[in-house]
């Protein structure tokens, strides 16, 4: 009756449902392939193009996900291509979120996938907590979005929408949302879902890759 008869009671409900819960590396062969061809294969194009690579992360929590990204780009992909600028936007409607996403220290829990040869480069220690280094914060941007109403502009050449959208929106509010970031999405551009997650039906143009099929090619067909 509550949520009947008081309009405020929808909002208090909607922030009870959001999943704040989150990692680095989380789905560690996504983040493997992202590294070894997803990331290189970008950074190619825009070194070509002699551009900025650019990234969302949409429902990034407090950061795991985004700062996963810009630890594996300096690691594996800068020392190729130097001279390729990397920028991440990191999206939450959650303001608790944003502000620990922003202040980026961790704890150990949250770290444990993180390859251990990287826990000294990446990650400062102080008062029990991880926090991300410097060089690795300069990548990123984040914003309070809530992204069934707000997306930042386009085009990006990799999207994560991972857990979020297609595991607890409505099937049509799916299919809206998701008409939206093939909007965003660069033609050749690349889509990471969920591992359970499946796209809309009616959603076109993209392909999954042969080694995880979490991670999906714009190829065509693009809105």
């Amino acid at each position: 009756q509550l949520l009947t008869h008081e309009e405020g009671e929808w909002q208090l409900l909607d922030a009870a449902c959001r999943i704040t819960i989150s990692r680095f590396y989380r789905d560690k062969h996504v983040f493997d392939v992202l590294g070894r061809n997803v990331l290189p294969q970008i950074a190619m194009r825009a070194d070509k193009e002699s551009r900025a690579v650019r990234c969302w992360c949409a429902g990034c929590a407090s950061g795991e996900e985004v700062y996963t990204l810009a630890i594996l780009w300096d690691n594996l992909v800068a020392p190729a291509f130097p001279s390729v600028e990397f920028q991440i936007i990191g999206t939450d409607a959650h303001p608790v979120m944003i502000e620990r996403a922003n202040k980026a220290c961790f704890s150990p829990g949250s770290i444990k996938e993180v390859p251990v040869e990287w826990h000294a480069a990446a990650f400062e220690k102080w008062n029990g907590q991880y926090c991300v280094a410097a060089k690795y914060r300069k990548h990123v941007t984040i914003l309070n979005q809530d992204i069934r109403e707000e997306m930042p502009g386009g085009p990006f050449d990799l999207i994560l929408c991972r857990n979020v959208v297609l595991t607890y929106f409505s099937r049509p509010m799916q299919a809206a949302i998701f008409e939206g970031i093939v909007v965003r999405l660069a033609m050749g551009g690349y889509l990471v879902i969920g591992a359970h997650e499946a796209l809309p039906d009616d959603t076109t143009g993209l392909k999954a890759s042969a080694d995880c099929r979490e991670i999906l090619r714009l190829t065509n067909g693009g809105a």
